[in-house]
């Protein structure tokens, strides 16, 4: 962590626009570090005060309007990972430039509370979703996960099913194993995700309005084989001997052992498996193609295509966050309504293909994000119930 010397300096350079994409980053990584709250707002307070448009302030304003301008920094912004910094900086520079620009003098001749210093239109405190399921056994007994204790979940036909101490599920084969291949399922509904630990050691991170189906004797089978309906994130435990495949409604993906994420929403335009790390190969319409780390493989109209992407924008909500690269604006809307249980209306203004940028953490509370989204100036949105209405 840099010096409050160095931030000091970084701080000057900044408001008079003399600094570099590294200075940028190290400014960020301090403001999100929360331990640092009382230094970073004696900082943003000697800066401000040496600046020329807070010379005539008082200084109990500038205290304020100070402590206002830290709260809101630390809504926004958290440690950034060094592989996302430069990819994450024109965005999140916009967003500092508005807090710490505009924002900041906005407030110095205002009377505004920090809280409420956009869009009067979003005006409720949406909480964001948490971690949430229901694992449904072969018997059709339904365990809601939140509402039980770590430990033992349930016993079936030999496999133990446990809570683990951060809340993930995991499958064990017992000893006595008389019966192996029950089918379970895992839901999550609108604002919920959860992780879990199937039999054969494979890892699963289900995103909100996702359905896993398994066997709990997958270990056993000489085909791992799994359902999704909905979105989720895979590390496949090796296994050159029991191929383990994910079906979905449009495509079938065979492994060995690898990361990838599949996207399998029925309200979305198409069917996508994106590849993090080793090797697949996936079925669809009578069509295989295998695909490299880096690619993705969607299936619309019956038809399958392969192209590069931007593995951020695909495994973000895995990573807790949204990361909208130039992504369509229905796209982000669809990702937000799942994970806050909100319901989304266009008016006739919005029409397809509309990009929006922006990155933010999953964690943060509705009004933030739809501040995010309205402030590229595309569009505007109004918050009332459940509901958010989508005009330009």
């Amino acid at each position: 962590m840099a010096t409050d010397t160095n931030i000091n300096e970084l701080l000057e350079r900044y408001f008079h626009d003399n600094h570099t994409p590294e200075e940028y980053a190290q400014l960020l990584a301090y403001f999100g570090e929360k331990s640092y709250t009382k230094e970073a707002q004696e900082l943003l307070y000697k800066a401000m005060i040496s600046d020329e448009l807070t010379t005539e302030v008082s200084e109990d304003r500038l205290e304020y309007v100070t402590e206002g301008a830290l709260l809101v920094l630390q809504q926004r912004i958290k440690p950034v990972k060094a592989t996302l910094i430069r990819r994450l900086l024109p965005y999140v520079a916009a967003a500092v430039l508005i807090l710490l620009g505009g924002w900041l003098y906005f407030y110095i001749n205002t009377n505004n509370l920090p809280n409420n210093h956009m869009h009067a239109s979003i005006s409720n405190p949406t909480e964001p979703g948490k971690e949430s399921a229901t694992l449904t056994l072969s018997n059709g007994q339904k365990i809601h996960l939140t509402n039980i204790s770590n430990g033992n979940v349930a016993i079936e036909s030999g496999v133990i099913i446990t809570k683990s101490a951060d809340g993930q599920l995991i499958y064990e084969s017992g000893r006595d194993v008389s019966d192996i291949g029950g089918i379970n399922t895992l839901t999550t509904n609108n604002g919920e995700t959860y992780t879990i630990v199937l039999p054969d050691g494979s890892k699963v991170w289900l995103n909100a309005a996702s359905r896993l189906t398994y066997s709990s004797g997958l270990d056993k089978q000489l085909i791992r084989k799994v359902q999704l309906h909905g979105e989720a994130y895979f590390e496949v435990a090796k296994d050159k001997e029991h191929p383990f495949i994910v079906q979905v409604a449009d495509q079938e993906i065979e492994v060995l052992g690898t990361h990838f994420n599949v996207n399998a929403y029925s309200d979305e335009p198409r069917t996508s498996t994106t590849l993090i790390e080793g090797s697949v190969k996936i079925t669809s319409g009578g069509e295989n193609k295998i695909i490299k780390p880096g690619e993705q493989a969607y299936t619309k109209n019956g038809r399958m295509h392969v192209h590069k992407v931007d593995i951020e924008s695909v495994k973000d909500w895995k990573e807790g966050e949204f990361y909208f690269d130039n992504v369509d604006l229905k796209v982000a809307m669809r990702k937000i309504s799942r994970w806050y249980n909100i319901h989304i209306e266009y008016d006739d203004s919005i029409s397809d293909g509309m990009l929006v940028g922006g990155w933010i953490s999953r964690n943060t509370r509705l009004t933030d994000v739809l501040e995010l989204i309205e402030s590229s100036g595309l569009v505007h949105l109004k918050l009332t119930g459940q509901t958010i209405y989508v005009s330009r």
